[in-house]
């Protein structure tokens, strides 16, 4: 996963970013290039925990596939922050989609699960 956002890029569209992974990937790096790419990872994980909260009491958060609406968002948050995602990123991005931390959980306002 690679970025080329300059600071002042990632200033310029810092307000238009999705609060909960802004704030999930907030201080994971020092950089415009790396809070670029933990903005992706934390988009992928943000829509992991809306999703699996979701389930029905007792249900496991097992998805086959992404939700199309939430692949779709990881794919403008990638955009937004000028990141370029090739086959090896999607696999990655699954994992964090399929898995949310409790962090995750957390910057949503949601229950651990």
């Amino acid at each position: 996963m690679n970025s080329t956002i300059t600071q002042a890029q990632l200033d310029a569209v810092a307000p238009s970013l999705d609060r909960n992974a802004r704030e999930r990937a907030h201080g994971m790096s020092d950089t415009p290039e790396g809070f670029a790419c933990d903005y992706v990872r934390a988009m992928a994980e943000t829509c992991g925990a809306l999703a699996a909260d979701q389930c029905a009491t007792g249900e496991e958060w097992d998805p086959a596939d992404w939700l199309t609406e939430d692949s779709k968002a990881v794919e403008a948050a990638a955009e937004a922050v000028s990141v370029e995602l090739d086959g090896d990123d999607w696999r990655d991005l699954w994992r964090l989609y399929r898995a949310p931390s409790a962090g995750a959980f957390d910057v949503c306002g949601l229950a651990r699960r």
